[in-house]
């Protein structure tokens, strides 16, 4: 099985955990290769050209453009993605490559990047404004108040209000019940 592993930063960085990470999985997947049968391809965002890791093939790129031509060129039957799942499983669909993601960043999924409702139970909604609301407002001092009077406008015009209100000059308690809005629209 060829297994291509795409790294959402710089594969040789060692500033995060997101980074530290991806190569772990690699370094975990050389050590097993005489084992699983398994040839292992890195992608990752950068300028240079390709490289190598302990015999593993390394990829650069810095558009949709180059990493789509990287694919067609490694041809992996896997992409395990690593972030950057928003254009790199519509390249794998596109060019009908099995896709795995991990999401390294819980604002993907959640706004309070918790993945807890507002009683601190596991979340299992959805995000968006309606379902996270609730839970972003009850963060926030004073917030269990303002739900029920900000849940009754209309969500078009609490995002609006929360985007005039992040413009102006901070004022306790209105500014963060205000921008809340505008948490759970972001990805």
């Amino acid at each position: 099985m060829n297994l291509c592993i795409v790294s959402t930063n710089y594969f040789y960085s060692n500033y995060g955990g997101g980074e530290v990470y991806v190569r772990n999985i690699v370094d975990g997947f050389i050590n097993k290769q005489r084992e699983l049968s398994l040839e292992v391809s890195v992608v990752s965002w950068g300028k240079e050209q390709k490289s190598e890791y302990h015999g593993v093939p390394v990829y650069f790129f810095s558009s949709k453009e180059e990493l789509k031509e990287i694919f067609r060129e490694i041809l992996p039957d896997v992409v395990h993605a690593n972030g950057m799942f928003e254009f790199v499983i519509p390249i794998c669909k596109e060019l009908g490559i099995r896709s795995v993601v991990t999401v390294h960043d819980g604002m993907y999924v959640c706004p309070q990047y918790t993945l807890l409702d507002y009683e601190e139970q596991l979340c299992t909604r959805p995000m968006s404004i309606n379902n996270c609301l609730k839970c972003c407002l009850y963060r926030i001092r004073g917030g269990r108040i303002a739900y029920p009077l900000m849940k009754l406008i209309p969500t078009e015009r609490y995002v609006e209000l929360g985007k005039k209100i992040e413009k102006s000059r901070f004022v306790y308690y209105i500014t963060p019940i205000c921008v809340t809005a505008l948490a759970q629209v972001q990805p």
